[in-house]
């Protein structure tokens, strides 16, 4: 039902569908899974990107790694250091527009799952990668939009300290 409301939807204008984060953990039907079940549903309905959220790593890096190999699309994570299959952003072309999208995740991840789900990983600050996305994104996109999943009082600040931010969507 769900792919089919999305195709519905996207024949009606340009469509991103995102998630910012938090998708494979959570609900019986993902934990059991750990998160497999999610990710099926999510390429059924085509998603465009998704950024990890903290309780991505809840299942360890081994089976995060297992979710983002089976997605037909890229998961995001710029600020995540020592997890080569995170991309930081993407760019996409809607009716000849160019939208980046950046991936960003809460620092607070290593204090919000057990320590060893994110052993050998670095987060690093929010304000930084950003600028350094921005900058790298100058002269490649129209529309600079960064997929959080900060929280709401953290996508402010973000946006107020960071300029070249067109968009955040965040969760």
């Amino acid at each position: 039902y769900l792919a089919a409301k999305a195709k519905e939807l996207r024949k009606e204008k340009p469509t991103l569908l995102l998630a910012a984060g938090d998708m494979i953990q959570g609900h019986n039907w993902a934990n059991l899974s750990q998160g497999e079940s999610v990710i099926e549903l999510m390429n059924a309905m085509g998603f465009d990107a998704m950024v990890v959220g903290n309780h991505e790593f809840d299942f360890g890096s081994e089976a995060l790694k297992k979710r983002i190999a089976e997605a037909r699309f890229p998961i995001l994570g710029a600020n995540v250091e020592g997890l080569q299959a995170l991309k930081p952003f993407i760019v996409k072309e809607l009716s000849g527009i160019k939208v980046a999208i950046v991936g960003l995740v809460t620092s607070e991840t290593p204090i919000s799952t057990h320590p060893r789900n994110v052993a050998g990983l670095r987060f690093l600050p929010v304000e930084e990668v950003s600028a350094r996305c921005i900058q790298e994104l100058k002269g490649r996109a129209d529309l600079i939009l960064f997929l959080t999943h900060l929280g709401h009082a953290a996508d402010r600040s973000l946006a107020e300290k960071v300029e070249g931010i067109d968009v955040i969507v965040g969760g």
